[in-house]
């Protein structure tokens, strides 16, 4: 792990010219973000990046779903915001010390800047090449729109307490596509038509609570 103990929050902005120059920085790769280790061309340093520097998001994304998906999506190769976090002191070099998952960052040194947002991109590259999976974790208040006929799912409540989700779903008029909730409801089980009233029941009374 390295030994710089504090970092600082900085933005630099990439156009497609600056994103041209990626292939020549040598970067040290964790899960989600990178470690930059070196220059192969002295052209890469227009992209403002230092050695050492830790390079953690691009506009929402984080920067090693970045890479995967730049060259297939058009709009995330120009008008971007790239986020450093840059060492304050160098007692080694990091990038001899970068394990597979990067340590938590130390609190930003300089000003006071929002989060990035937690929005992760995965891509496969050696089948469907074409398409893109996309987790958006939410918080309380926030709202994620999608089209229903999308492959979809929500991860489990690891939390020790309920959480509620409203779904408002919109249609036009005389649609006559097929609904997988309305088959679902009439092949299920007795038991499971019960513990889904139960469910509603309960959803309810704490719904009246709350408000």
């Amino acid at each position: 792990q390295t030994l710089a103990t504090e970092k600082e929050e900085h933005f630099v902005q990439w156009s497609a010219n600056e994103v041209a120059l990626i292939p020549s920085v040598d970067f040290r790769r964790g899960s989600r973000r990178v470690l930059v280790r070196s220059f192969r061309d002295t052209s890469a340093e227009a992209l403002g990046l230092q050695p050492a520097d830790e390079v953690t998001h691009v506009n929402e994304l984080d920067f090693v779903s970045w890479l995967e998906v730049k060259d297939h999506v058009p709009e995330l190769r120009d008008n971007l915001r790239v986020r450093i976090l840059r060492p304050v002191t160098r007692e080694q070099d990091a990038a001899q010390e970068l394990t597979e998952e990067l340590p938590p960052s130390a609190p930003s040194k300089g000003r006071a800047a929002p989060g990035p947002s937690r929005l992760r991109v995965w891509f496969n590259s050696k089948r469907h090449a074409d398409r893109l999976l996309v987790g958006a974790p939410l918080d309380i208040g926030d709202a994620l729109i999608y089209d229903s006929r999308t492959v979809h799912w929500g991860m489990a409540n690891c939390e020790s307490y309920p959480r509620y989700v409203l779904y408002l779903n919109f249609k036009r008029g005389g649609f006559r596509g097929s609904s997988p909730d309305a088959i679902a409801k009439r092949t299920a089980s007795a038991r499971c038509r019960r513990e889904r009233h139960l469910f509603r029941e309960r959803f309810k009374r704490d719904l009246h609570y709350m408000l």
